[in-house]
């Protein structure tokens, strides 16, 4: 299987999900989440904090993010582990300015 994240070279990622049986069904394409074994796992959509546009939408995630992590935070004995993910990353195994830089708007925004 594959689903789809947004991206900022092509506007989307895809990615496989072979343990997954069925297609996922999400409200929001762009953010989502679901559940393999004792793994749950989230998708955030990290473009829309560096687009000016899009602050509605980032808002809307930030709330959704919350609630989604809340329910996951009541599962825990269920799934213990929590796994967010995004195009951009949060941290950066290198020195780079601008993955630096992207890492601490995103911890800004998420925080």
């Amino acid at each position: 299987r594959f689903q789809n994240m947004p991206a900022s070279q092509s506007g989307t990622l895809d990615f496989a999900l072979p343990a997954l049986a069925a297609p996922l069904t999400v409200a929001n394409s762009r953010f989502y989440s679901f559940n393999v074994g004792l793994v749950h796992f989230i998708a955030i959509d990290t473009e829309v904090f560096f687009s000016g546009n899009e602050a509605l939408l980032a808002k809307r995630q930030l709330a959704w993010l919350r609630a989604d992590l809340t329910r996951a935070a009541a599962s825990r004995v269920e799934r213990p582990w929590i796994v967010a993910f995004g195009h951009r990353p949060l941290f950066c195994s290198v020195t780079h300015d601008e993955c630096e830089e992207d890492g601490r708007l995103l911890q800004q925004r998420l925080a």
